[in-house]
Parts: structure tokens; C-alpha cells; sequence
């Protein structure tokens, strides 16, 4: 099964890294991106899941959910500030206004800090399958608040997504499967 999930992705990949390779009215909302650009988010995507694994067995040692989040947000921001630093240059902009300061406390603690010891907690008492379970969802959910916040127009390649989404968890939490090769749960 890992393996047609891999060939199917591996194929999709392919699809969109090449887009000539799809029937013309497919084709057009479709530009390839650079090739590091589609690494990074493969990488991204890849360190998601390492990242749920490596919790997993943090939580089994005993280690606190509290200390993996830190570690985890300390490590990203070892990484990420040497490089915010040579690449922004931060020296050089305005001084942000005191609303932009709050804003940026509030995505640093709420949408950043308080989420990620949740997604710990849960994955010390769910697992790692039921916690990549939920974060499919996240999309989904940006793309409706966005219609519903701030007016934007979800399209038909939205509502196409929303019903991949569904279809990828009908699949993983094991009930399409069954279907699909005639077995029942019980």
C-alpha cells in the first residue's frame, strides 16, 4: 500500500513538475516552479513526518510534550535566523509599528507556540498516524477562512481538493481500503 501511495504521489509530482503531460484544459493553471522550490516543500513535507515520528518517541521516553515543543521551536529557530539575517538584512527596514509587534507576539505564541504544544499532547495520547490525520486538514481549513474571513472566491480546484482531503482520510483511517479489497471491520 506504501508503495501505490508513493507511485501515485510520485506520479503527481511528475504531473505538475511538467505540465505538458496533461491533457490541454488542464494544463493552463498550471506553471512549473523552480526545482528548489518543489524541494523545499518536499523537504518540508518529509520533515512533517519525521517530526511526528521522532515526537512519538520522544513521548514514549517520557519526555515531557512541553520540552519536544521547545526543542523543536528553538532548533527551527537556530536554523532560520543566521539565515533571516544574511537574507533580509533587518537592519535596513523600518521600525515596525507596535501593531505589528503585537501581531507577531501573537502569531509567536498562540498560532506558533500554544499549537505546538497541543499537536505535542496529542501525540503522545493519539499517535503519530491520528495527529497527520488531523494536519491534512489544515489546509482545508485556511481555505475556508479565507472565504469566510476575508471574501475570497473558492473555486472548483478548491471544492476538487476539499474532496481529495476527504477522500485521502476516508482511505487512511482504513475504511476505503476495506471496501476496496472486501473486507469488513468489525
Amino acid at each position: 500500500l506504501a508503495f501505490l501511495i508513493f507511485s501515485a504521489l510520485s506520479v503527481g509530482w511528475l504531473l505538475i513538475r511538467q505540465p505538458e503531460t496533461l491533457p490541454p484544459p488542464l494544463r493552463r493553471p498550471f506553471r512549473a516552479a523552480p526545482l528548489w522550490a518543489e524541494a523545499a516543500v518536499i523537504g518540508a513535507a518529509v520533515s512533517y513526518g519525521a517530526g511526528a515520528v521522532f515526537g512519538r518517541v520522544f513521548a514514549r521516553m517520557g519526555i515531557d510534550p512541553m520540552v519536544s515543543a521547545a526543542g523543536q521551536l528553538s532548533g527551527a529557530a537556530l536554523i532560520v535566523a543566521p539565515l533571516a539575517l544574511m537574507l533580509e538584512a533587518p537592519w535596513r527596514l523600518a521600525l515596525p509599528s507596535g501593531a505589528t509587534l503585537g501581531a507577531l507576539g501573537a502569531l509567536a505564541v498562540v498560532s506558533t507556540g500554544l499549537a505546538y504544544v497541543l499537536y505535542f499532547r496529542i501525540l503522545a495520547r493519539a499517535g503519530a498516524g491520528n495527529i497527520a490525520l488531523v494536519t491534512l486538514l489544515v489546509p482545508v481549513w485556511a481555505a475556508l477562512l479565507g472565504a469566510l474571513v476575508l471574501g475570497e472566491r473558492l473555486g472548483p480546484a478548491a471544492f476538487g481538493g476539499f474532496a481529495m482531503v476527504a477522500a485521502g482520510l476516508w482511505v487512511m483511517q482504513g475504511r476505503g481500503l476495506s471496501l476496496a479489497i472486501g473486507r469488513r471491520r468489525h
